[in-house]
This record gives C-alpha cells, sequence and structure tokens, in this order.
C-alpha cells in the first residue's frame, strides 16, 4: 500500500508539473512572448521553483497543509514546474521559426500554435523530459516519506528507528524494484520515440 502511494505522489506530481510546465514554457519562450517583463517574470519564476530541493519544498509545505502524501505531491509538482518550464521553453525558442510563423500567419491563438506548431515538432523532446522527471519523482517521492510526506519513505524511517532491519531490508528492496522497472518501461518508450537515443537531463 506504501508503494502505490508512492508511486500515486509521483504520478501526481508529474502530471501537475507538466499541466503547469507548459503554461510557463508558454509565457517563458521568447519566440513567442515578446513581453519582455512577462518573459523575464516567468524565467526568474521557473528559477525560483527549481532552484529549492523537492525535500525543502516538502518541509515547507508540511508546516502549511501537515503530513502526508498531498504534500509529497505539492513538493514535487512545484519543483520540476520550475525545471519542466525551463527545458521546453528554451526548446521552444531553439525551434525553426519558421514553423511559428506559418501558424501564426493563419490567426492563430498562442494556445493554437502551441498545440499546432509546437506540439507536433516537438512533442518527441517534450516526452524525453516527462519520462526523465517521472523516473527523478519516483526515487524523489520515497525519499519525500522521511521527511513527512507519507508512502514507502516512512516505512522506511520508522523500520530504521525501531530497528526492525529486516523489514528495512524489505522496504530498500521494494524501492530498488520500483525504480529499475520504471527505469526499464521508460528506457523503452524513450527508444521507441527518439530512435534509441536516449536524452540525458541535468
Amino acid at each position: 500500500l506504501a508503494a502505490v502511494e508512492t508511486f500515486q505522489m509521483a504520478v501526481l506530481g508529474t502530471v501537475l508539473a507538466v499541466i503547469f510546465g507548459f503554461v510557463l514554457a508558454m509565457l517563458g519562450a521568447r519566440n513567442i512572448t515578446p513581453n519582455v517583463f512577462i518573459y523575464q517574470a516567468t524565467r526568474t519564476l521557473c528559477d525560483g521553483f527549481r532552484g529549492i530541493s523537492e525535500v525543502v519544498w516538502a518541509l515547507l509545505f508540511v508546516a502549511m497543509v501537515g503530513l502526508g502524501p498531498f504534500t509529497g505531491v505539492l513538493a514535487l509538482a512545484v519543483h520540476n514546474t520550475g525545471a519542466l518550464g525551463k527545458f521546453f521553453s528554451e526548446a521552444i525558442e531553439a525551434m525553426d521559426e519558421g514553423i511559428l510563423e506559418s501558424v501564426e500567419s493563419s490567426g492563430a491563438t498562442r494556445t493554437q500554435v502551441f498545440v499546432h506548431g509546437i506540439i507536433p515538432e516537438l512533442g518527441t523532446l517534450f516526452m524525453s523530459y516527462i519520462l526523465y522527471y517521472f523516473e527523478h519523482n519516483l526515487r524523489q517521492a520515497m525519499v519525500l516519506g522521511i521527511v513527512g510526506a507519507g508512502g514507502i519513505g516512512i516505512e522506511l524511517l520508522l523500520a530504521m528507528k525501531y530497528f526492525a532491519f529486516d523489514k528495512a531490508l524489505s522496504v530498500i528492496l521494494v524501492m530498488l524494484v520500483m525504480v529499475i522497472i520504471t527505469d526499464r518501461l521508460s528506457g523503452m518508450i524513450r527508444k521507441r520515440l527518439v530512435g534509441g537515443e536516449i536524452l540525458v537531463v541535468t
């Protein structure tokens, strides 16, 4: 049950980060956001979100909303919104201007430009980022349990606290299996999407 809770935290945190990351990307890409103030403010917001680690965000949200998996979801979502917003916006800035101009010339709104011009061109790259951060979030969700965000991390903490080393070993093995399975599945998806090229994000 705790392992399922951890997986759910990673999924929800990633989904929220993707949604808000796309919003920030549309505002933080210079080639589709000519307003300098909005562009700079969005980039600063992204830097602020991702500049604070998930563990610190979790500690802040524990103080605000209390213990539990919702705290973990918020911590993952906020940190990764900043990270994905940055990477998405930089990918948009690097794309062929001709594609954007052709869509904009038809009178499309910013949302339509994103859906009909950017997603078809950069969808594979975006998916690589999303898969990478889902793997990252699953590992972080395990750690966040130790600071009060629920999930399998709290089980490990309790086992170590009460010197139940056999249970602690079982928890660690479950964590390891979850990471390995997720890594293999996301690797298969990435290979299918990008022809075997694995994108590494730092």
